[in-house]
């Protein structure tokens, strides 16, 4: 063994670089693996918020649908039609607070509408219109 000394001293260091070599491959992986694992949790956060966002939205797209057709149905000539109304708007303000205001003010303001009926009787020739219930 005297003929090869070097190479064992030499081998004792080649050993350890290449040991600390692989320390510092590993400490890299790691560190990318945890990067890329908060990225992931970042990117399902953001996707679980986007899809919160989307679900609220589809939410007041509907109740501001449903608004829109009862405040038309308000409009009718028919009164079964308006009352339908009515019966909406209710089932709106009591499945969302925040319009309930709104709704109010709206049936308020149909309230305060004079509502003009008229009915046509004959009497001795002539025609009477009668504004309110015939």
């Amino acid at each position: 063994m005297r003929r090869w000394p070097w190479l064992l001293s030499n081998a004792g260091i080649l050993t350890a670089t290449v040991v600390a070599a692989a320390l510092l491959l590993a400490i890299r992986r790691q560190l990318l693996a945890e990067t890329a694992h908060e990225l992931a949790e970042r990117n399902h956060q953001i996707a679980l918020q986007a899809q919160a966002h989307t679900e609220t939205d589809a939410a007041e797209r509907r109740v501001t649908d449903l608004y829109t057709t009862a405040v038309e149905q308000l409009g009718s000539a028919d009164a079964a039609v308006r009352l339908g109304g009515l019966y909406d708007l209710e089932r709106v303000a009591q499945n969302n607070p925040a319009q309930r205001q709104t709704i109010v003010n709206v049936l308020c303001a149909y309230l305060r509408i004079p509502q003009h009926h008229t009915c046509h009787r004959q009497g001795q020739g002539l025609t009477v219109i009668r504004v309110g219930g015939c």
